[in-house]
């Protein structure tokens, strides 16, 4: 009777595992199914894209530029498109968020007259109807005055072409962080063909309503001018600038370090005495230059190369602008805000060949 019970339940269990195996591989099917159609999808966006980017005449490319647009809307509205990641797909930029809940795809069209069109679509998750939506951004860039100062709803956009995205979180208010209510922030880094004479380069600030819209453009910069919504760098379009979010150092300057040390009381040290004779002024001379050394802190950062005049009579021209070589500025995040360090180390020394010397210029545009 025992070993008829003990027969019983091995039967019994053998059934479960064969009906959750079976429940995985239906599972493994279906997200491999999913796959195909995505790669399929995927195969068709990048011929068009080849289309609009290679045909000679330029009515040609915005015909095909239009139905590259069609298609992306058809693609991402199906089911579990925010899943799949369009890797192999050539001279479109996606940049998602690592909470998933923002991907924007950007991209251009060369115009006959050397001048860029951009595009963007959006791929956003609606809080409000807990699913996702899909809408094209559409460039007001001719339209902006002070696009440093603009922000911008309803699929307004300064054209770009983003590669990054960086996801941080702010609360609105006081109160609001006291409750440890918090809005998160997208910092996208992009770059704009400006012209045939400048290249730009941006750093823009965005978040999500509650139905899904995006808005660009916000006051989460610590600089001289607290109203900027984006930061712009415009530079010779034959210069190539570098600018990332990445780890690097931060410089702490001695002041910064008494600065930031004033009201706590330091216990002097003791005398050394390992070694009484020892040269005197030769250790005082050590412990001096040990003091003046500047610590370096490991920071996550926006680290962007610092732009310079290629003579100083041009200054105020825009296309004369180029990013030297080995000197760079970044935006730390800290306390709710992207600040300006220009003490920044990026393991790039000075040249002894040219004589540059860093210099440190709090006057410049984006100082504290």
């Amino acid at each position: 009777m025992i070993a008829d019970k003990k027969t019983l339940v091995l039967i019994g269990l053998l059934i479960i595992a064969q009906a959750g195996f079976a429940r995985v591989s239906a599972v493994k099917s279906q997200a491999a199914k999913q796959d195909s159609v995505f790669q399929v999808c995927q195969d068709s966006l990048s011929k068009l894209r080849r289309i609009s980017l290679n045909a000679d005449e330029q009515f040609m490319r915005f015909n095909t530029n239009e139905k590259l647009i069609d298609y992306w809307f058809e693609t991402l509205r199906r089911k579990g498109s925010e899943k799949y990641n369009f890797n192999k797909l050539d001279s479109m930029y996606i940049v998602t968020s690592p909470d998933n809940k923002l991907r924007i795809v950007t991209w251009h069209i060369l115009n006959d007259d050397r001048t860029h069109d951009y595009f963007g679509i959006v791929q956003a998750y609606s809080e409000r109807h807990d699913d996702y939506v899909v809408y094209e951004l559409h460039d007001k860039s001719d339209q902006l005055k002070k696009p440093e100062y603009e922000m911008l709803r309803n699929g307004d956009w300064f054209g770009a072409l983003y590669y990054d995205i960086i996801q941080v979180k702010k609360s609105k208010n006081f109160i609001q962080d006291i409750l440890g209510n918090q809005r998160t922030y997208y910092t996208l880094l992009g770059w704009n063909g400006k012209d045939f004479k400048t290249d730009l380069k941006l750093i823009e600030v965005a978040y999500l309503q509650s139905n899904g819209d995006i808005v660009l453009g916000h006051t989460l910069f610590r600089t001289r001018d607290y109203r900027l919504r984006r930061i712009m760098f415009e530079y010779s379009d034959r210069a190539s600038m570098s600018m990332k979010y990445e780890k690097q150092y931060k410089i702490i300057e001695e002041k910064e370090k008494q600065n930031s040390s004033r009201r706590r009381r330091n216990k002097p040290e003791p005398p050394d005495v390992s070694n009484r004779s020892a040269d005197f002024e030769a250790q005082k001379a050590e412990k001096k230059k040990k003091e003046k050394e500047p610590e370096l802190v490991p920071e996550k950062m926006i680290i962007f190369q610092r732009l310079i005049y290629t003579r100083p009579e041009l200054e105020g021209i825009p296309s004369q602008r180029i990013p030297h070589p080995e000197d760079y500025a970044a935006f730390i995040f800290e306390d709710g805000r992207w600040t300006y360090y220009n003490n920044i180390d990026a393991f790039n020394d000075p040249s002894k060949k040219d004589g540059y010397k860093r210099t440190y210029d709090s006057k410049q545009l984006f100082s504290p």
